[in-house]
């Protein structure tokens, strides 16, 4: 059967991917392609983040397991593994993923001093979790799927009709008769607020999907190798994500803020957060970050590593020096359905998963072709 998905960003590249190995045949039509893509902002790792749903820990369960096979054995993927410290500024039991992770606590006297220095981060986790680095991944899944016979083309789609209406520009060659359910896959994201009636209509109770800012900078990758993350204030994520030439320094959420212009304060502001959680781990690194700050952090932290760290020499910008922004699409339950839009029309709603669109890729592909399947049974 055809499937003709919507969206090339890693939901709609994954499930390509995923109907393809299925057997079945697969054209992407898409607005934007890597680099482009919400996606390739993404820093990513593994970890269930700002994201609803029943079936949510299955999913990340089934793409966790996928993640680890690619970093054993696909190494041109980007994929591999680090140990992941989750850490929380409050005495609270394990996050409810911990389990699928296999997190193991971190004893009280190991968590580090809280950035304030009023005290120690409460409680936290370590576990080993792939980190995915993007800017390898996504161009490889579109390898993937056009090695298998897929195929991905630049087409932007205004409203829904207009793809069924246009179906024999994706696959001219099947006569009419041969033709049976014509299946659209949506995996556009913030995409869909124009495209789904749904998603229109929910939008005024807070039910549609919409963004939620992110501000991210990169440096050169020195050889310091755990991911950090420290979700406590949402608004100040604080994270250190290291990558295969790169290291990825967090961020941001703003929910409802589609501005994608960066700033310099808020970059100076997350290089400093960073710097503070790094003390614990690496004073040197930490120095670096503060130095590139500069100003009032970088003397502060001069003081605080002493003489012997104080003249570590700035950290290294990759890209832009402000660093890049993106758009989480946020909604209160990640939609993953089959709407029947007229006779023989069907489509498949995979989109909606805010901050875990890298975590539950593999899971929520896997349901979108068991949707797939049973349309076409």
């Amino acid at each position: 059967m055809d499937a003709l998905v919507l969206g090339s960003g890693v939901t709609g590249l994954t499930t390509a991917l995923r109907l393809l190995r299925a057997g079945h045949r697969v054209v992407i039509w898409t607005r934007e392609r890597w680099p482009d893509t919400v996606s390739s902002v993404a820093a990513a790792t593994w970890v269930p983040y700002a994201v609803g749903g029943a079936n949510m820990l299955q999913w990340s369960a089934e793409s966790l397991a996928e993640f680890k096979r690619l970093a054993r054995e696909e190494p041109a993927s980007g994929v591999m593994v680090r140990p992941f410290y989750y850490l929380s500024r409050h005495e609270e039991a394990p996050p409810v993923w911990a389990d699928v992770a296999g997190a193991q606590s971190i004893p009280q006297h190991e968590l580090p001093p809280l950035p304030d220095e009023t005290g120690a981060y409460a409680s936290g986790v370590v576990f080993d979790a792939p980190v995915i680095d993007m800017s390898n991944y996504l161009p490889w899944l579109a390898i993937q799927v056009e090695q298998l016979g897929g195929t991905i083309v630049d087409r932007a789609v205004s409203y829904w009709d207009d793809a069924f209406a246009q179906w024999d520009e994706a696959f001219p060659d099947v006569a009419m008769s041969e033709r049976h359910a014509r299946i659209l896959v949506n995996c556009t994201g913030l995409g869909a607020r124009e495209l789904n009636l749904m998603d229109r209509n929910e939008s005024s109770n807070g039910q549609g999907v919409r963004p939620a800012r992110g501000q991210v900078l990169r440096i050169a990758a020195n050889g310091f190798d755990r991911v950090l993350l420290d979700e406590s204030i949402p608004e100040q994520l604080t994270y250190v994500v290291p990558r295969l030439n790169d290291i990825v320094l967090g961020g941001t959420y703003e929910p409802g803020k589609e501005m994608r212009a960066v700033t310099l304060a808020t970059r100076n502001a997350i290089l400093e957060r960073c710097a503070r959680l790094l003390l614990h781990y690496d004073r040197t690194f930490a120095m670096s970050l503060a130095a590139l700050a500069g100003g009032r952090v970088a003397q502060e932290f001069q003081e605080l590593v002493g003489p012997a760290l104080a003249g570590a020499p700035p950290a290294q910008s990759v890209g832009n020096a402000l660093g890049v922004s993106g758009l989480r699409p946020l909604r209160a339950q990640i939609c993953l359905t089959c709407e029947l839009l007229a006779p023989g029309r069907y489509i498949i709603h995979n989109y909606g998963h805010g901050g875990s669109g890298v975590t539950l890729s593999w899971g929520c592909a896997s349901e979108a072709l068991a949707l797939f399947n049973a349309i076409t049974a």
